[in-house]
Formats: structure tokens, sequence, C-alpha cells
């Protein structure tokens, strides 16, 4: 199965067509705010929901990231990130959450 490839959406970089919705257009401003252009409320709501969908996914992969004490690893070495690692770390989420997945059912 060919994957299709999602349009690049780094702001300022323009607008670009949805994969299987040509006519809907998504990209973000200089400032990272999104933009959407459709030809109808619908179809604009289908682009809104699509630029929702890929927020959401980075927005789980940093608070991931964040508990497991790894964001100045991701984003950068910043004093504040390293300290905010540092806490993180110290609180030790990620074995936390590993013991609680240990405690879930097998289905």
């Amino acid at each position: 199965m060919a994957r299709r490839q999602n349009p690049k959406l780094k702001p300022g970089a323009g607008v670009a067509a949805l994969p299987d919705w040509p006519e809907v257009r998504v990209g973000r401003d200089v400032t990272g705010a999104v933009i959407v252009q459709a030809p109808d409320e619908r179809q604009a709501a289908v682009g809104l929901g699509w630029l929702h969908a890929e927020d959401r996914l980075t927005q789980m992969i940093l608070t991931r990231t964040a508990a497991e004490g790894r964001t100045a690893e991701l984003l950068d070495h910043a004093p504040e990130l390293v300290a905010l690692d540092r806490l993180m770390r110290q609180l030790n989420l990620r074995a936390g959450l590993d013991d609680e997945i240990a405690l879930l059912a097998p289905d």
C-alpha cells in the first residue's frame, strides 16, 4: 500500500492541499496560526479537523517527552528545559506509568 505524502505545515510555508481533499488547502502563517481555505463550510471543517489532529499528535509526543524528562534532548538544551527535565526525572513518572500498565487486564 502506497503511503500518501501529507502537506508540510511549517509556519510561513503557505498552504497545501489535503490528501483526498484537493479542494481543501491548509497551512500556517508565520506565527503558526492555522489557515484553512475551502469552497464551503463542510470542507473547511475537514481541513480544521485535520489540523487539530496534527496538533494533537504533537501535543501527545511533547507530553510524553516531558514526563520522561527528555524535553531538552528533543527541543533545546536551554537551562530552563534541563531544570524541568531534572525535576521530571526525580518525580519518576515513567516508572509509575509502567507499574500502572502492568496492572491492566491483558484484553
